[in-house]
This record gives structure tokens, sequence and C-alpha cells, in this order.
């Protein structure tokens, strides 16, 4: 009531009765598109709690926002009041309102956006939506690029425009970003769909199978992908393609000269091992796993490199277990003794003594990894294990099946520290719209029950045919008390959308979207 008496009733237009409309009749997200080109157009989308055309002109008459005549066949009619045309279009079997204004608004564009409308299937946008937000009611933008590329090219600087470009932007069919609720974790996530192999460039394709175990459920997880042969020759095929001179020499030096030091190639290192490297902390501790996507490749790696180096691992027998341990010279042994200087050298050469010690076992697909053999000798003796895909995907809720990159672990009390923060919030909403919060009456954690462990997570995904980063948490625990949210996040889209309103007619208080002159391309922004 603060924000409507303080905050709403601050703008000339809304009367009373019209604020009333947003507060007791609206039932669903405020959906509002814009079409800037050629004359500022807006189209807004809505659900009303009204199933009747008698009561849709009743409430248009309360608002002082009359329609010019009823309703024709077709549930379409203009209103009168404004003093700009807004053309409507109202089913009362599902309260659904459609209204377009503007100077750009006439019966034949709405004609035109209306059929532009009528879809057999559900817009390409709803498959990006629903990876990041369920629900429809958080925020969430979708552009065309295609389509939103003459504006950029109108309206942004030139340097600007042409950075985007170098960095693909030409390439991207369409961009999807938003922040909502999905398979049961709050997300944060930005989605770029490119399409066709051609227009991917330098970005690879990225495929996991996560068949790895952990000690129990990991307390934190880090995944990192290594490309395969074909991925990685693809990809230095176009570097040389625009490297100069002197960097196409450099990279085969560099490739000659990991070979001539280990006698093995790179491409021999990838087709070894890979995809997945993994960093887990678990019960057992701390460590990595690879898989072996060749172990008879990597078992004449190994053989190579102790032909080159003298240096090879030696096999130990523990408790029926057999570890691997390979023993190496640290970077200080290596160092040139003409470079040090000599009152450090006493230092170094003492410091040089130290050794490099690589432990690992092999088990199923996959070599795990310690600096220790303490660490193994835990996980081979502890029977607990824990599938590292089915861990990311039930607890963690996290897809990264095309992961390049993946950060993700539990944190205590994280939940109840969401909900503090949440209650903050809603005390500084109060504040700003001069609302009378009784945060006594707001129950505690330990009343909501929330849980102790809370998840997070951070993936870039680079699979096909989309890519993009997301950011994984515990879902927002105001969910559980209805109402209260959507007090929050309407404060919230006030703060940032009245500013917006006056500068400019044709933005909304809650939401944008843009939209093409034929309705079938958005940029579709939804809050609630």
């Amino acid at each position: 009531q603060g924000l409507i008496d303080n905050v709403l009733g601050e703008i000339p237009a809304l009367t009373e009765a019209r604020i009333d409309l947003f507060n007791e009749y609206i039932r669903s997200p405020i959906e509002i598109s814009g079409i800037f080109i050629p004359a500022p157009t807006s189209l807004i989308a809505l659900t009303l709690d009204i199933d009747s055309n008698e009561a849709f002109d009743a409430m248009l008459e309360e608002v002082g926002l009359p329609l010019s005549a009823p309703l024709d066949s077709n549930n379409v009619g203009q209103i009168e009041g404004l003093g700009m045309p807004i053309f409507v279009r109202f089913e009362a079997s599902t309260g659904r309102l459609l209204l377009q204004t503007g100077p750009g608004a006439n019966a034949t564009a709405f004609a035109k956006a209306l059929e532009g409308l009528e879809r057999s299937s559900p817009h390409r946008m709803r498959a990006t939506e629903s990876k990041i937000d369920e629900s429809g009611q958080g925020f969430f933008l979708w552009v065309d690029a295609q389509e939103a590329m003459p504006l950029m090219q109108m309206f942004m600087p030139r340097d600007q425009l042409q950075m985007l470009i170098e960095m693909g932007i030409e390439d991207v069919s369409a961009l999807g970003l938003g922040w909502g609720v999905a398979n049961g974790k709050a997300r944060v996530a930005l989605v770029a769909d490119v399409p066709s192999e051609e227009q991917r460039g330098f970005i690879p394709f990225v495929s996991n199978d996560f068949s790895a175990t952990a000690v129990g459920a990991p307390d934190a997880l880090l995944q990192v992908w290594i490309p395969t042969v074909e991925e990685f020759t693809r990809l230095e095929t176009m570097f040389l393609e625009y490297a100069s001179d002197a960097d196409t020499v450099d990279w085969q030096e560099g490739k000659d000269l990991i070979e001539e030091t280990v006698g093995v190639p790179i491409e021999d290192f990838l087709g070894s091992l890979g995809p997945e490297l993994l960093i887990i902390f678990d019960e057992a501790g701390d460590y990595l796993a690879i898989r072996l996507r060749d172990p008879a490749l990597w078992d004449s790696v190994l053989a190579r490199i102790e032909e080159t180096t003298g240096s090879g691992p030696e096999q130990k027998q523990v408790g029926g277990q057999t570890y691997w341990h390979w023993n190496m010279p640290s970077n200080a042994a290596l160092a040139d003794a003409e470079t040090i200087d000599a009152e450090m050298s006493l230092f170094v050469s003492m410091w040089a003594r130290q050794r490099d010690h690589i432990y690992w076992i092999r088990e199923d697909d996959f070599l795990y990894v310690a600096s220790i053999p303490q660490v193994l000798m835990d996980r081979t003796a502890i029977d607990a294990r824990q599938d590292i895909g089915e861990w990311l995907t039930e607890k963690q809720r996290i897809d990264a099946s095309e992961a390049v990159l993946t950060v993700t672990g539990t944190s205590q009390k994280l939940p109840k520290r969401l909900y503090h923060f949440y209650v903050e919030v809603l005390q500084i909403l109060s504040d700003v719209a001069l609302a009378d919060m009784d945060v006594w009456s707001m129950p505690t954690a330990e009343q909501l029950g929330l849980p102790r462990d809370g998840a997070l997570g951070f993936t870039i995904n680079l699979g096909s045919p989309t890519v993009g980063f997301e950011l994984t948490f515990e879902n927002n625990p105001l969910e559980m008390m209805g109402g209260m949210t959507g007090i929050a996040v309407v404060g919230i889209a006030a703060a940032i959308a009245i500013p917006a309103y006056a500068d400019y007619t044709g933005r909304a208080q809650v939401c944008l979207l843009y939209t093409s002159d034929a309705a079938d391309d958005y940029f579709w922004v939804w809050v609630s």
C-alpha cells in the first residue's frame, strides 16, 4: 500500500482507480513490446481477473478509459481518454487483454500485430526461457540478434558496434538473459543461440559425461573441459588463418619445444586424456579426476616420456591397490645456474632438492591424482561412493554436460543468510515507499524450516546450439511466503522503471519487450 500511495501515486496519469487496476485486476506478468521504426508503438499483453465483456466495459468506465464503441465480433475495440490511440482485444474466456498504443498505433498496425501473435506452436524463445525461469514470474529478456542489428547500427556508437562485431555478434541468432527459478534453483543466465557450425568460429563444441565418483557428497567441485584432438585441430587451423607470421612461428616453436622436451606431441596428450578434468573436494581429501580417453595411448605417452627424459612413474602395491608415483625434479632444479645470483645460489641449491611428487590410481575410466598417497588410500578404503553426474543434476541442479567450466559447492547456512538478506531488502523498500512494515511479524529462518545447506554453482556452457553462462543458487526463501515476493519485486521494478516512464511514454512501469512489425521477434522482459 505504501508503494501504491507514495510511488505509483506520484505519476499524474495514474489515478486512484487506475492504480486499483494494478492492485486488483491484473493476474499475470505484464509483457510490453516497443516498435521504434517507423514510429514508436507499444504492444501490451496481460491477463485480467475479469470473465465477461460487460465487466470489462465497467472496469474501463471506472478507470476513466471508456471504449469508443463496443468490442466488435473479433473482440477488438478502441479506448478513449489518454490523448493517443489505444486499440484493444479482450478475450473474456481467458481474461487475456492485448493493447496497442503510441504515435504509430492504428487499426491496420494492430490487426497486423494480432495476426503475428496467432501461433500454431510456441515461440522459439520459450526453450531458452524454460532453462532460466520455468515460473514465468521472473525477469526474462530475449533478443533476436539479426532483427536487432539495424537498430544497433542506427543508435550505437560506431566503435562499440565494431567491437561487438569483432566478438561475433553478427553470427549470433538470438540472445536470452534472465533471472528466475528452474529445476528447483534460482538462476541468473545469459544464453546465446549460435545454431550452425560455420557460425561458431572459435567457440568449441563441448560434450561431457560425468561418470567419475567422489567419496560421499562432495563439498565442492571444479570441472574443466579438455578438448578433443579434432576440436583442437579445428581451433588451431582457425587461429593460424588469422595469426600473423610471427605468431604462427611462435605457435609452432612452442609445440615443437613440448615434443622435444618430453617426447610426446600435444595431440597425443589430448588424445589420451579428457574431456573431463575434475578437482574434487570430499571426505577423502582434495584430488584430481581425469578421464582416460584412450588408456593404451596414455600408457604409450608415459613410456615415451620416460624414454625421452629418463623419468617415469613407479608402481606400488598397497592393500591390493596399485598406486603410481612419479618423482620429478622441481622447477628450481631445472633453473639455469648461470642466471642465479651468487648470493642466492646456496638457497636455490637447497630449494632445488625439493621434488614434485604425483600419485595416482586407476578406477574404471578415470585417473584419480593427488600430491600425497594418503588421500588416495582413504579414497580406496572408504566404501561410500557418489556419482558426480547424479550429484550435479540431483543435488546441485546443474547441467554441466556442455560446460567448459563448472564451479559448484555447498555452503552451510546459505538459505538462512539469503532469507535475512531478503528481509533487509523488504525493510529498504518499505522505507522508500513510506510503508509501515511490521518486521516483527516476519517469521524467523527456523520457523520457516529452511534447510541448513545451500548450493552455489557457476557454469560456462559451450554446447550446440547454445552457449552462455549460468549462476545457480538457492531459490528465494520468500517464495514460501506468497505475496511478499510480489511486494519486493514490484518495488524493485518501480524503482527501475518509473524514471524510464518519465523519459519516454512508450516505456512501462514493470517490463520492456521489443517486437518486429510482424510481432515475430522480440526483446522480452517479464517482471511480476
